[in-house]
């Protein structure tokens, strides 16, 4: 969207009274492509173009997160997107679906590149910018929806002694919610959300 002026002011008045209908999602003043483009149509060429390239496991939750997306806002313009609605609809995931805080903080991932790529593969002009990123990620916090490896019963950690290396346990890593109360809710370990920095034992009893 562009527009030529004779002076500076002009041009600064035109862009703040863009802004405000922006924020007022008044958008009749954007470019005809910007409008004709759906969130649906973007999750189509999404499809198309970025999930093929995905690895096996990724081509799979992400076609999950699009279906959500696209169940909520498909119809929508991708210039008309807030951060608010968005939020709300994270929000829901949690209330509604059951969701945990890192699986919605994939979803937002997904809706995230979703937008870069309406805006770079298909030259989608978004005068709001990518408004996911405007919306904050909830902390993982511990493992809502992980077991423990091993039955509760023959598993026993101890307080971890503080040193600065990775998190080890003789028999891998350790979801037991007995145990989890006693570690940081970070880690340095992708696996693992407890132990951050700190090396904790586990034995069979």
């Amino acid at each position: 969207m562009s527009k030529t002026f004779e002076t500076k002011a002009d041009a600064i008045d035109w862009a703040r009274e863009v802004e405000r209908k922006l924020k007022r999602g008044e958008i009749d003043d954007l470019d005809p492509a910007t409008q004709k483009t759906t969130v649906a149509d973007a999750i189509k060429s999404y499809r198309e173009q970025v999930l093929p390239t995905l690895a096996r496991e990724g081509k799979g939750t992400g076609d999950v997160h699009l279906r959500r997306i696209e169940t909520e806002f498909g119809p929508l313009f991708v210039s008309a997107l807030r951060a608010l609605a968005i939020n709300t609809w994270a929000r829901s995931l949690t209330k509604d679906e059951g969701l945990g805080p890192q699986s919605i903080i994939h979803h937002l991932n997904t809706f995230s590149g979703l937008i870069q790529h309406t805006q770079t593969a298909l030259g989608v002009h978004t005068p709001a910018g990518n408004q996911v990123k405007l919306v904050a990620r909830p902390f993982p916090g511990a493992a809502r929806d992980r077991v423990c490896v091993m039955a509760s019963s023959i598993c026993r950690c101890v307080r971890p002694a503080i040193r600065v290396m990775a998190p080890t346990c003789k028999l891998g890593p350790c979801w037991s919610p007995s145990c989890a109360w006693h570690w940081p809710p970070a880690c340095a370990r992708a696996n693992c959300w407890h132990c951050g920095g700190i090396e904790s034992t586990c034995a069979a009893g």
